[in-house]
């Protein structure tokens, strides 16, 4: 059994009940980026803590709560089973090949091109 170690936290991203970041400006976006930057690079510092991940919900089908554009961040004092495999995974794969399996997936999908949105 663990204990109640943890976090959860709502990040609102605009004061406005319509933003969204897709639509948002480069600044009102870098703004989003740093707070989730900075509440990682904090949360990362207890010892205590070893997953965090950061979601949104979109609309009220998908869960969303709150009328503001907002992420929410959750910290838990283990890693989830499922991102332990991942992980496994893409250690063996950079045994095997000496080559990270997150880079050649990006490579591979920039080569297709099917499904890049943007490339910067």
């Amino acid at each position: 059994m663990l204990n109640g170690t943890g976090a959860h936290e709502v990040i609102i991203e605009a004061p406005q009940h319509t933003w969204q970041m897709a639509d948002g400006p480069p600044e009102g976006i870098e703004h989003v980026l740093l707070a989730y930057q900075r509440r990682l690079t904090d949360l990362y510092r207890d010892a205590r803590l070893r997953y965090v991940v950061i979601f949104r919900n979109y609309g009220a089908q998908a869960g969303a709560s709150l009328r503001h554009p907002h992420s929410q961040l959750i910290a838990v004092p283990i890693t989830p089973k499922r991102i332990k495999d991942k992980l496994s995974v893409a250690r063996s794969y950079y045994r095997r090949k000496e080559r990270c399996i997150f880079c050649d997936i990006i490579s591979q999908e920039r080569a297709l091109g099917d499904r890049i949105v943007l490339d910067t």
